[in-house]
């Protein structure tokens, strides 16, 4: 596995060619349905697809990603890929904003150089953040490969905790009792996997349904289903025959019950995304070939919202 992924090097790539989207004023999202993290910042963005404001200032040529909101509090925890630091070198940090876009904090700073944090969530009571730790591995300057874990972090003593080996993509359930993940192979996440939450009892949800590729579960606000990207998948119809499901590019958004029932597609993009859930659970917004666009799930139809509005990112729905 590289050790950054595929796209965290594109947010970082577009921010240097100077991708930065339109400018907008700081001062948080009131307005705003998304919130929308892509190499133009932390953007808020209305029902038409419109940027309206940016939630918070970040520094020159910073690239946020896989952002994700608190429930209970609305703030707003994601990743931070910047300039090179003459300390610790390149990689990524966590960080936090308050809903009005105030209190800016950094949550965890990567220690050295080729050290990523990302894909921050937290769990119900805001007390504890999931994370996914990549790190290079190297001996005599040669690279050996990437140490990729699940961390917990306790937000009031600082206290951090492996969960998960070999792992990437933490979702944490709404109600606090399950963890999901994508297990890596090789460097490829070849299933999705959940475990309780001290990283015990662990189990393959998706057991005979292969994927290519899969990537960034998130649970639905209210219930267990589970949203997630994946592509190269052979999963059975309604008639229980298979049905052969891109092998490769492009990829499928797919629901599917936390305890591995109900598998279904419900959108097909042209790359891998990240699915973004409303708050009542009926849709999922996501972005695919610098378009937003909204996944209603009932009815299994996509809308477009804005056509070639982001470069990449991915997307938070605020109400």
């Amino acid at each position: 596995m590289a050790v950054m992924t595929r796209r965290a090097f594109a947010v970082v790539l577009l921010a240097l060619l100077g991708a930065c989207g339109p400018t907008a004023g700081a001062g948080g999202c009131a307005s705003a349905q998304f919130l929308v993290a892509s190499p133009g910042g932390l953007q808020c963005v209305d029902q038409r697809g419109r940027v309206v404001a940016r939630l918070v200032g970040l520094p020159a040529l910073a690239a946020p990603a896989l952002a994700t909101r608190q429930l209970t509090t609305g703030r707003i925890f994601f990743a931070l890929t910047a300039v090179v630091d003459p300390k610790t070198g390149f990689g990524s940090d966590l960080m936090s904003v308050a809903p009005d876009g105030s209190d800016l904090r950094l949550v965890l700073a990567h220690e050295s150089d080729n050290v990523f944090y990302d894909a921050p969530s937290l769990d119900k009571s805001g007390s504890f953040l999931y994370f996914h730790r990549a790190a290079k591995i190297s001996r005599n300057g040669a690279y050996l490969g990437t140490d990729s874990t699940i961390e917990r972090l306790d937000l009031a003593s600082g206290h951090r905790t492996v969960v998960v080996h070999d792992a990437a993509d933490p979702a944490i359930s709404p109600d606090g009792k399950l963890l999901v993940y994508v297990r890596l192979a090789d460097g490829r996440g070849d299933s999705l996997w959940a475990v309780d939450p001290a990283g015990t009892n662990a189990r393959n949800l998706l057991r005979g349904h292969g994927f290519a590729q899969i990537q960034t579960p998130r649970f639905a606000p209210n219930d267990d289903r589970i949203a997630f990207s994946a592509a190269g998948h052979v999963a059975p119809t309604s008639a229980g025959l298979p049905h052969l499901a891109h092998l490769g590019i492009p990829s499928e958004l797919y629901v599917v019950r936390a305890d591995g029932t109900g598998l279904r597609s419900i959108a097909t993009s042209a790359d891998d995304v990240i699915p973004g859930w409303s708050p009542d659970g009926a849709s999922i917004a996501f972005i695919s070939t610098g378009t937003l666009f909204v996944a209603d799930i009932a009815s299994g139809s996509t809308r477009t919202v804005a056509a070639m509005q982001f470069p990449n990112g991915d997307v938070v729905w605020l109400r």
